[in-house]
């Protein structure tokens, strides 16, 4: 609810956020690249 929120907004969450940023963890998004390799074995029926 609407009440809910501003409680916790006007509360501890004030303190919790405030502090100083944490750097990223990079600014370019070629150094965040990845690949996924799957290997997903066939069920034994179809082998």
């Amino acid at each position: 609810s609407e009440e809910a929120f501003q409680a916790w907004a006007s509360g501890p969450a004030i303190a919790a956020h405030a502090g100083e940023r944490a750097n990223p963890v990079s600014t370019g998004a070629s150094l965040l690249e990845f690949e996924v390799v799957l290997d997903v074995a066939r069920p034994d029926s179809q082998a």
